[in-house]
């Protein structure tokens, strides 16, 4: 049987900062390599998600507090935006979208 594991809001905030920080470079690097209008507009949503992801982070305690709510409707908007990235990913074989974004998927789920 796995062990019950904890997550306190400190857990969380780390890891939507962490997340959030990489995952803006990361997006940030893929829109300015894109030359082109159409493919630049996949890593320009992922972007300002993990901006989001990273504003969340930062105001998770006050967020959970006052718009508990608005936390979960992110996060099923991030999920749905990783199912998808996960249908470019098999539409394109890219192995590293589809992998990166069932781990995201993941994540979002043990959320």
């Amino acid at each position: 049987m796995w062990p019950k594991m904890r997550e306190t809001v400190w857990t969380m905030r780390v890891y939507l900062v962490l997340i959030g920080t990489l995952g803006s470079l990361n997006s940030l690097g893929e829109v300015l390599q894109s030359r082109r209008s159409l493919i630049v507009m996949v890593p320009a949503v992922s972007l300002a998600l993990y901006l989001g992801l990273l504003y969340l982070g930062i105001r998770l305690k006050e967020m959970l507090r006052s718009s508990r709510q608005t936390v979960t409707r992110f996060f099923l908007a991030s999920a749905v935006w990783l199912g998808f990235q996960v249908l470019l990913g098999l539409a394109g074989l890219d192995l590293r979208r589809i992998v990166g974004s069932v781990v995201g998927l993941i994540i979002i789920w043990y959320l």
